[in-house]
């Protein structure tokens, strides 16, 4: 079966904002958020069920994406999973400080970690700007 729209948009929802860059992370989090609220097992079979997302899964997302979703995101990454939408006057701000916590880490991190910091903050100046 294939990824339920709801946990689809949701899951897209979550990478853009957030600025996750991995090759699986989507899948991921739409796995998660299906075991987390019955709608699959996980290992990418959905079913047909639509039921409320917990809040158990934002701790959960936020959890394993902790570089990039921080504990005061809760509220927001919540009303994303349940949603499925950006709200871009909340995301405008979290992406504001989340660029500026990609500066700050670049100072003192190996090089390595800044190329990667540098990709992420492009990626969320671009989402900043679609919504300016």
């Amino acid at each position: 079966m294939t990824v339920p729209k709801k946990i689809d948009d949701a899951a897209k929802a979550i990478v853009k904002r957030f600025s996750i860059k991995g090759l699986c992370d989507h899948m991921y989090i739409c796995n998660t958020i299906a075991y987390e609220n019955g709608m699959g097992n996980g290992c990418g079979e959905f079913n047909d069920a639509d039921n409320e997302i917990s809040y158990k899964t934002a701790e959960f997302i936020q959890h394993a994406y902790s570089s990039l979703i921080k504990p005061e995101d809760m509220e927001e990454l919540f009303e994303i999973l349940s949603t499925g939408t950006i709200n871009p006057e909340k995301a405008k701000v979290g992406i504001k400080k989340q660029m500026q916590g990609f500066l700050n880490e670049m100072k003192y991190c190996d090089e390595w970690r800044v190329k990667y910091l540098q990709t992420c903050y492009d990626t969320a100046q671009a989402t900043l700007l679609e919504f300016e």
